[in-house]
């Protein structure tokens, strides 16, 4: 078993990207933790071949609900509908839906960021750049969270 992250987007959309600048940012945080930091942007064939059963898995990725642009949605893998998917993430099929098709026996959590414009461009728009680091360590918060959580069960 192994605890991985897996950051999903696509950076030539701009706030589809965040979670791969999030996962940048944290990298470092990330190995001392331990945790095998995966950059599978679109390609869930990719992340799918990147995860074995057992594993632990945080997927980090932008959402598309109607919450405020930075704010975090958190969510047990094992409780995602897949009905639901569309307000959390646009990448088809989803990462999440993949190990359901793959029939992974894998736990973990979805880290979605709720962003604030996707259109063509490789910056994230002013809004989540303004709040970048703010978001990056309320990510490294939620992180933290579970891990303390699996570490106590």
């Amino acid at each position: 078993m192994r605890r991985k992250l897996i950051a999903i987007g696509n950076r030539m959309m701009k706030d589809d990207g965040v979670a791969i600048h999030i996962a940048q940012h944290l990298k470092d945080y990330l190995y001392v933790q331990d945790i095998q930091l995966i950059i599978g942007e679109t390609d869930v064939d990719y992340c799918i071949g990147q995860i074995d059963d057992g594993d632990d898995l945080i997927i980090l990725d932008a959402a598309y609900g109607e919450g405020t642009p930075g704010s975090i949605h958190v969510h047990p893998l094992e409780n995602m509908n897949l009905s639901d998917k569309l307000c959390f993430t646009q990448h088809q099929p989803s990462l999440v839906e993949g190990l359901r098709i793959y029939k992974k026996s894998v736990k973990g959590v979805f880290i979605g960021i709720e962003v604030a414009e996707i259109s063509f461009g490789l910056e994230l728009s002013q809004t989540i750049d303004v709040l970048l680091q703010h978001i990056c360590e309320n990510v490294k918060k939620c992180i933290e969270t579970y891990v303390r959580g699996k570490n106590d069960a």
